[in-house]
């Protein structure tokens, strides 16, 4: 009797697999495609499938922000800019602060430090947290403004005290602006915090 139900069953089995193949799609099933692709270093094929969840739901607000990241992998910073804004302007956004990050990453990138040192200070009042403060610190510093870096990076450090480029900078910044007691402690700081 099992036998005889055997290949009946295997021909339903497969009868069925096309049917199933024309699943509809999600736009989170193409995110998941676009960033397998992306950490391959596949970013224009991450793109397509980006692409093809924002045909499904134009609102979504990962696709616009992963297709920015995928930009700036790409080193087209203005593509990733706009895509980060496209990002922020939906309605709801949980990406706020990683959007506004990566633009100003992107802005930074294009020698745009005072556009730059928004889009942190944006990403900031979202989510404080010291890699936002130190990248804030390193746009000031380039826009010549090193009492503000100075601020960011102490700011940085008391988020994370053990952030080696953010003593780096800081030592600097310090020593630029003769303030040579406290940088010559720098050494000696790092080696208490290993």
């Amino acid at each position: 009797m099992y036998r005889r139900l055997l290949p009946i069953l295997s021909a339903l089995i497969l009868g069925m697999a096309p049917a199933m193949a024309q699943l509809p799609r999600t736009p989170q099933s193409y995110i998941a495609e676009g960033t397998a692709l992306h950490q391959k270093g596949q970013y224009r094929q991450a793109l397509e499938k980006y692409n093809k969840a924002i045909e499904l739901n134009a609102t979504y607000d990962q696709a616009y922000y992963q297709m920015a990241q995928a930009y700036y992998s790409l080193k087209e910073y203005g593509k990733c800019i706009a895509h980060c804004d496209l990002a922020l302007n939906q309605k709801v956004t949980e990406y706020q602060p990683e959007a506004n990050l990566l633009k100003g990453n992107a802005l930074y990138a294009m020698g745009e430090y005072t556009s730059a040192n928004e889009a942190y200070a944006h990403s900031l009042e979202a989510e404080a947290n010291y890699q936002t403060y130190y990248a804030l610190a390193k746009s000031q510093y380039k826009a010549k403004l090193p009492k503000k870096a100075q601020e960011s990076l102490s700011l940085a450090l008391s988020l994370k005290s053990t952030h080696a480029e953010s003593h780096l900078l800081l030592s600097i910044i310090m020593e630029e602006q003769g303030e040579y007691q406290p940088a010559a402690f720098f050494p000696l700081t790092l080696l208490l915090l290993v």
